[in-house]
Parts: C-alpha cells; structure tokens; sequence
C-alpha cells in the first residue's frame, strides 16, 4: 500500500490489482493514536468486492465506494408505454427531511440494525437537519404515491477531489419488475440531468442488494472506509 495523504484522524492509502484484504492489512495502522478511518484508493473496477472485503478481520466496518460518470451509466430499454412512473422535485422541506429519516430508518438502519456502523444513526439525523436541502432530490411518484426516491449532494472524494455523492436512495421493494425497471431507467435520467461529472455512492460491504443495484446502473467500486468498532 501507497499512503497518499493523512489528514486528521483520517489515513488514504493507493493500492493496487493484485490487492487482497488479510489480517495483516490494517496491522501497522496507529488505531490507538487517534486513527478513525482507513481509506483505500484503486482504480475503478480495478479489485473486486471480494478481494476487498472477503478476509476482513473482525471488529472492522468497510463501506465501499462506487463510483460512475454519468456518461458511463447503463441504458436500461424500457416499453414505449411507461408513464406510470414520473419525477418529482420536493416543495416542502420539512416534509423531505421527515421522508428522509423514515425511508432510511425503516430500509436500511432497522433491518441491519446489528450491522450499521455506530453512529450512523446520530450523523444521518445532523446530515438531514443541518445539510439537506430541497435542491439536488427528486421523489419517483406513481399516481400520488411515493415509490422511490434520490438525493444528490456535492461533495469530494477520499483523494479531495470534487464529486457528487448520493448520500440516500430508496426503491420501493414492492414495485413489480416492469415498474422497477422504468424506476431504475428514471432514476439514470435524473442522475445524468442533475449529477456533473463523477457520481459516487458509499455502499456496506454487507449490503448484497445495494451492491448489485448499483453494479447494474454501472457503478464500480474504486474506494474502501474502513473503521474500526
């Protein structure tokens, strides 16, 4: 591993292919001297999930970092008939901040409440009541119900440089494969009119479904976190 930059409690290494996570990875990291997060820099697409995070000691949380321009995002085809489902951008921001919450309480820190990273929950609630804006989110409506939903904030990756980071997206489970197809192909036609340049998403090593959809819209990973419990 190449250290690039330590800033803080912060410490970002470049590897490389070839690269296979072991007990001895994280040996030499000064955890004890203050370090909270370890960040492991590829080239996108370059070291698979599984070399990532397969031999990850325990005690450590990995989120994986995926990442696309909006250029290289997938063309999903979909019927000619498909205006069930449409955009809409929020007027309330009360409201988005208590959909926010509720959408990712119920679908992501409930369901893996043994797995979530502690504190997840505090930052998410400074994030939504002190950052979160009407600007850069958008609801995927079906008739008058919410059935999905996208938010898009600017923000810069592990190496400093500037980004656009989907801090929370949501697709209702229940859609059947017709209309969750179309919501997939919205949601690429909202991300490739509001996103400039890279898009990256922070997805838990654990999440299998999270991975996969993102893997499907055409996002690869090129950065590791990884904290220690």
């Amino acid at each position: 591993m190449e250290l690039i930059k330590q800033d803080g409690a912060n410490i970002v290494y470049r590897i490389n292919s070839g690269f296979r996570m072991s007990e001895s990875t994280l040996s030499g990291v000064n955890w004890a001297g203050g370090v909270k997060r370890v960040s492991l820099v590829f080239e996108k697409g370059g070291i698979s999930e599984e070399d990532l995070c397969g031999c990850l000691p325990q005690g450590y949380d990995m989120r994986i970092v995926y990442s696309v321009n909006k250029e290289e995002l997938s063309r999903i085809s979909v019927p000619s008939k498909n205006g069930k489902i449409s955009l809409e951008i929020p007027s309330d921001l009360s409201d988005l901040k208590s959909f926010f919450m509720k959408t990712i309480e119920d679908y992501y820190i409930l369901p893996f409440s043994s797995r979530v990273p502690p504190g997840l929950r505090q930052e998410t609630k400074e994030f939504v009541e002190n950052k979160l804006s009407l600007e850069g989110n958008i609801y995927l409506m079906k008739g008058s119900e919410r059935i999905g939903f996208i938010s898009l904030v600017g923000s810069k990756n592990a190496a400093g440089v500037p980004i656009n980071l989907i801090p929370w997206i949501w697709v209702d489970g229940k859609l059947s494969p017709a209309d969750r197809l179309v919501a997939h192909a919205k949601i690429i036609e909202c991300l490739k009119d509001k996103a400039k340049g890279e898009i990256n998403a922070w997805v838990d090593s654990f999440n299998i479904r999270s991975i996969k959809f993102f893997r499907k819209l055409g996002f690869m990973p090129s950065c590791a976190h990884i904290t220690r419990r």
